[in-house]
């Protein structure tokens, strides 16, 4: 699961950007047996997806296989990591700093956030599952 050195991609999150988005992608344990790649680049494949606009099997070659970054990615979507740290992002606070210096375990808290959307979504059906799944607008001030 070490990281293969390659040539980086202008797309590629620096250590830094990389300790803030952490806290919002990881929904397991690092060290969990199934995890073959790691996180940081999967989250890297993505980001060069997002950047390239292309299809998901023209991924390079040296990002792990197209496969595994898309079922990650649906994973991150189904949880709402990326809702969570642009909600953060645009209040000008760091909570997951702030929850790891009080002991808080995120993983916990974005699984049961997760696990309580499917069971409402659910329950109320298709539609208003694509509903919850559309971003607030805020109004801007």
């Amino acid at each position: 699961m070490t990281r293969e050195k390659r040539k980086a991609y202008p797309t590629d999150v620096s250590d830094e950007e990389w300790s803030f988005v952490a806290a919002y992608l990881t929904l397991m344990d690092e060290s969990a047996p199934q995890r073959k790649y790691e996180l940081h680049e999967m989250f890297n494949a993505l980001r060069w997806m997002a950047r390239a606009g292309a299809a998901w099997r023209m991924l390079p070659t040296n990002f792990p296989p197209w496969e595994l970054v898309y079922q990650q990615t649906q994973r991150w979507l189904a949880a709402g990591c990326f809702e969570c740290m642009v909600s953060d992002l645009r209040s000008g606070e760091d909570p997951a700093q702030a929850a790891r210096a009080q002991g808080i375990d995120l993983q916990v808290v974005k699984l049961d956030e997760a696990k309580r959307f499917r069971t409402v979504a659910t329950a109320m059906g298709s539609r208003a599952q694509l509903r919850m799944a559309q971003p607030l607008s805020t109004p801007r001030t």
